[in-house]
């Protein structure tokens, strides 16, 4: 039985899992948060992929068949929501657009990329800069999902940390609907698994 070898071959469920979205509802510090780093580590394409391998030398999951298959193999989204506690809608959407900006800005290579073309690449820069406008933020996980795939000819595992963090503090102050109009439209595009 996967438990009884340790947490990490929850890695080896999560490989197995048919479903294309997971979702892991736990109590706060149920370690979340080190679980979606370690599928980050395991799954991110890296320049340092034998580094990378150290973090599970020896471990149960490094033993699983399915390991070099999987194994830093991916381009990764990784969010997280944790520090988003505005008390203003404006200030918490400016701070959810830095967040997405960060992870435009660590795949900046996109933009050399010949995958993708000018256009693309426009509202790429857009996003990673803070200038696109809001329309653009609600699909940019769905567009940087795309462009990654473009790149790399693989879908990319995108992990999102603390998403109802922003939702809680928008429900007690106030704002809930604005923030659930953006997170139903910035989850809903970039979550659809027909795409």
């Amino acid at each position: 039985m996967l438990k009884e070898q340790g947490f990490l071959c929850w890695i080896k469920e999560i490989i197995d899992e048919e479903a294309k979205i997971v979702l892991l509802p736990r109590p706060r510090r149920f370690g979340k948060t080190l679980n979606l780093s370690m599928l980050r580590r395991f799954f991110e394409i890296s320049d340092s992929k034998e580094v990378m391998r150290g973090f599970f030398k020896g471990l149960a999951i490094e033993k699983e068949d399915d390991f070099e298959k999987h194994f830093a193999t991916y381009p990764v989204i990784f969010l997280t929501f944790k520090d988003i506690k505005s008390r203003e809608f404006d200030s918490a959407l400016n701070d959810i657009k830095r967040v997405i900006s960060d992870q435009f800005r660590r795949h900046a290579y996109l933009l050399k990329s010949d995958a993708l073309d000018d256009i693309q690449k426009k509202e790429f820069h857009d996003v990673m800069t803070l200038q696109a406008d809001r329309a653009l933020f609600n699909v940019s996980l769905n567009y940087l999902s795309e462009y990654l795939y473009l790149h790399h000819k693989s879908k990319p595992v995108i992990l999102i940390d603390e998403y109802d963090t922003p939702i809680h503090t928008a429900y007690t102050e106030g704002y809930h609907n604005d923030m659930t109009a953006f997170f139903r439209a910035f989850l809903g595009a970039g979550l659809n698994p027909t795409t």
